[in-house]
């Protein structure tokens, strides 16, 4: 299912990247309108913003206020360690939360946070069949909750509410490889909605 999209949100139906989206770290080489037509395709690479690490290319941000929910259907498998494709609550590199699926010696679907440069994380067995799932980060408050659904209807929660104060707020997408494995991956984000 394809929600009805707010401002801000996206469905990546055209061939340039809409006025509220900025970049960090951005390496267009790696990421792509046109090669998943109706899709923003993230190709990951080497690079993370895990505790010491702040050189993740091609994090896709925009500006947030408020309370939200955010919602989008990524196609992503992620065979290697350390993989991973996310939707993100952003003030830097040091201070986020992410709800994302990843391999982490096995398939997991997670939701973590970090504060001042510590990480915390709740990890799930990912047992979704295929490659579509769909990722969702609510905020009220300070406080934060993940999610994810096999057909983008039934949601499952992942672990408990984290309370984290962000400011500014960037909300947006992330796809990394880390520092274990040299493949690139496609995380093609079909969506991007927010509530």
């Amino acid at each position: 299912p394809t929600p009805t999209p707010s401002s801000g949100s996206d469905d990546f139906s055209g061939t340039t990247l809409g006025a509220q989206w900025s970049w960090v770290r951005e390496d267009n080489t790696h990421w792509s309108l046109t090669a998943a037509p109706g899709a923003m395709r993230i190709t990951t690479q080497t690079g993370d913003i895990y505790q010491p690490y702040a050189d993740a290319k091609n994090i896709l941000l925009q500006d947030a206020a408020g309370d939200w929910t955010i919602t989008a259907k990524v196609d992503f498998m992620h065979p290697a360690n350390y993989q991973q494709a996310a939707v993100i609550a952003y003030q830097d590199d040091d201070n986020y939360v992410k709800t994302g699926r990843a391999y982490l010696s096995s398939n997991q679907l997670q939701f973590a946070k970090e504060v001042s440069g510590t990480f915390s994380d709740t990890n799930v067995t990912d047992s979704i069949s295929g490659s579509t799932v769909y990722l969702r980060l609510v905020k009220s408050g300070n406080n934060y909750t993940g999610f994810y659904s096999e057909n983008g209807t039934t949601f499952t929660q992942i672990g408990g509410t984290e309370t984290v104060t962000l400011s500014p707020i960037k909300i947006g997408m992330i796809a990394v490889n880390s520092y274990e494995e040299v493949s690139e991956l496609n995380a093609d984000f079909d969506y991007f909605n927010i509530e």
